[in-house]
């Protein structure tokens, strides 16, 4: 959310806080080897009343600067980009959601060195992102 959004201060945020304000929500919100009705009820529940939609980060990232009214689910983001678009991070208390990485390849596939060094980066960078709350 905004740094300049009315919870921004806040210590705790609870889901029920956020009711009155408007949701950036990815217009794509498919996950592998689950039906899309299931999809819709988990990732985008009916309890939300307003929602913008968007498909892309930098749509979200500009919405979420200039309506501060506005915000949005997602993965953990570098402090540096969070600056520059003047956003911070909160933790809601009773949100139960919990978000996985997944690696989807082909069973044949045999991972190149450059997609384990890949992967070896991506689970140093995670650490350091975790740490670092």
């Amino acid at each position: 959310m905004s740094k300049l959004h009315d919870l921004a201060n806040r210590d705790v945020i609870n889901l029920s806080d956020l009711s009155s304000y408007v949701e950036i929500a990815h217009a794509d919100p498919y996950v592998p080897d689950m039906p899309l009705q299931e999809v819709k009820k988990i990732e985008l529940p009916e309890t939300v009343s307003k929602r913008i939609f968007t498909f892309e980060r930098a749509s979200q990232f500009t919405l979420l600067e200039t309506i501060h009214s506005t915000y949005m689910w997602g993965s953990r983001v570098p402090k540096d980009l969070l600056d520059k678009h003047n956003l911070v991070e909160k933790e809601v208390l009773d949100c139960n959601k919990i978000y996985k990485y997944v690696l989807i390849y082909k069973t044949d596939y045999l991972l190149s060195y450059v997609d384990k060094q890949f992967l070896t980066e991506l689970v140093l960078q995670k650490r350091l992102v975790m740490n670092k709350s």
